[in-house]
């Protein structure tokens, strides 16, 4: 899948983006481990029949736009984090060494807290509008 991406890209310099893109998260899963903080956001609960990536985005309405604003408050006191998903196929497990009581309450992200290396932050680089929003018609 991702080399479909890369090979959509319009130019070289979109490609070279797209491959840094895919060298985060493989960066995170390499390195989470030394993250001093976690914060595994939670919902009461557990629908039925759905493993706990499915169950994640149809439940996760409600947690969300928390989940969002204790990382923009981490952020305004200097901390970064990023909101992931990687520990969801070992959510079972990790609720055994956490002691979430695994049939009662359901994880829905992994959230990785520390001070940042650097200050450096500025937005990121953006195609126009009108070549990726469509109204009414492709």
């Amino acid at each position: 899948m991702l080399q479909q991406l890369i090979a959509s890209a319009t130019d070289n310099d979109e490609a070279e983006r797209l491959k840094t893109m895919a060298d985060v998260p493989r960066y995170l899963n390499e390195h989470l481990h030394e993250v001093p903080v976690h914060v595994i956001p939670c919902i009461e609960g557990r629908p039925d029949n759905m493993s706990a990536v499915e169950q994640a985005a149809p439940t996760g309405g409600g947690i969300w736009p928390a989940t969002w604003s204790f990382m923009l408050a981490a952020r305004s006191r200097g901390l970064g984090s990023v909101l992931t998903t990687l520990h969801l196929a070992f959510e079972r497990e990790a609720a055994e060494v956490l002691g979430i009581p695994y049939a009662q309450v359901m994880q829905v992200g992994l959230i990785p807290v520390a001070y940042t290396i650097g200050t450096t932050f500025k937005p990121a680089g953006r195609k126009p509008l009108d070549s990726v929003l469509h109204w009414d018609r492709w």
